[in-house]
């Protein structure tokens, strides 16, 4: 056995001896902490008055393969199955992105700027669902559908949808081939893929081998095509008045403001909490 005592203290060893040669003592102790709540059951506080607790041999085997997933650089969320955010813990899966700061930065500007809202909400590939369900677990008057082109991810979606108790209407649609004949919108939200083909070499290898590349990637000729096809989408389907949001690549705020200018009003761009420009935003006119 790859441990000579079966107690908390003792994998807590084996887990610090063979994962800082590879990660930074701070990154090892928060997968500690995380992995053992997740495996356990026990918070961290639960965990330093627990350290002679003895634990089973399949709970021990638990931390031995997430070992092994961590040195091969697989995401911790992949190997828990889910991410906190906004508030709430939803599952994910190599089907879906994890969810990012950034993303909770656009959905706590939406709630803010749009306090007792009652129209129709849309979010345009929604993964996991985070942005729909968080939108409609704080918006509670309104209505919220979301698309995704990934049946996969559509059915992670429905699950958070159930395990979060969201009303939250979930619809197969190409945004890119889009056929859909519905009710018009008053928000329409999107984080689509934004990374260029050639930003590959600057992401580590956590993101690029375990994370879905259609809900990262758009080539370098045509980075601007999700916002180019959403923009119009918007101009059919966002009502008078109705606001548009987007997370963007941070190269490309003037661009995407600059598509928005001649069927929009109040057009912004909003920094992220790096300083980078992050959401843009607009009123139909």
């Amino acid at each position: 056995m790859f441990v000579t005592k079966n107690t908390i203290s003792a994998i807590k060893n084996y887990f610090f001896n063979e994962l800082t040669p590879v990660f930074h003592k701070t990154e090892v102790e928060s997968f500690f902490y995380l992995l053992s709540e997740q495996f356990l059951g026990f918070s961290k506080s639960e965990i330093l008055l627990s350290m002679n607790k003895s634990i089973s041999e399949s709970e021990m085997l638990l931390f031995h393969y997430a070992i092994k997933d961590l040195k091969l650089e697989k995401p911790v969320q992949y190997i828990t199955g889910n991410q906190y955010f906004y508030e709430n813990e939803f599952i994910v899966n190599e089907h879906t992105l994890i969810p990012r700061p950034e993303t909770e930065e656009l959905v706590d500007l939406i709630i803010k700027e749009n306090k007792d809202f009652e129209g129709v909400i849309l979010d345009i590939g929604t993964g996991t669902g985070v942005i729909a369900i968080s939108l409609d677990l704080k918006l509670t008057s309104s209505k919220v559908i979301a698309f995704d082109v990934s049946n996969e991810a559509l059915k992670q979606a429905e699950k958070n949808k159930i395990a979060l108790n969201s009303k939250v209407e979930f619809l197969y649609q190409d945004i890119l081939n889009s056929d859909y004949k519905g009710d018009k919108f008053d928000i329409i939200v999107s984080n689509p893929p934004y990374v260029k083909m050639e930003e590959k070499e600057l992401m580590n290898s956590n993101v690029l081998d375990y994370e879905p590349h259609l809900a990262l990637f758009v080539e370098n000729n045509n980075a601007l095509i999700f916002y180019i096809k959403i923009i119009e989408f918007a101009l059919e389907y966002l009502n008078p008045k109705g606001k548009l949001y987007f997370e963007i690549n941070e190269q490309y705020g003037k661009e995407i403001a600059e598509l928005l200018q001649n069927n929009f009003q109040d057009i912004g761009i909003v920094k992220d909490i790096y300083g980078k420009d992050r959401i843009v935003k607009a009123t139909r006119i």
